[in-house]
């Protein structure tokens, strides 16, 4: 049994489509980064879901169709939310060398 015939079987058996199974490991995956800190969980479901539009726009590109508008929307909605968390940040405190 090879790995795309068992890729197949469990996006079958999950009944959401492959688009959205990669952005919930994705996002679930960012997670683990957001227990750390909120900046880096961010930061990491940004550049990631940055990868998975070129990905998805690339195999969009090449002839296989997907749907490379969700991970889009994740990417510009993550940078929003990161501007403004480093706006607030900036705004509260302004701190330099030793304390």
């Amino acid at each position: 049994m090879s790995f795309q015939v068992i890729w197949e079987t469990a996006i079958a058996n999950i009944g959401i489509s492959q688009e959205w199974t990669i952005m919930l490991m994705i996002i679930l995956g960012a997670f683990i980064f957001f227990a750390k800190d909120f900046k880096i969980g961010i930061i990491i479901l940004m550049t990631t879901s940055a990868g998975a539009f070129i990905w998805f726009y690339q195999q969009t590109v090449s002839g296989n169709a997907m749907d490379w508008t969700l991970p889009l929307s994740i990417f510009f909605i993550s940078l929003v939310i990161l501007s403004l968390s480093i706006y607030a940040v900036n705004k509260s405190s302004v701190t330099g060398g030793f304390t």
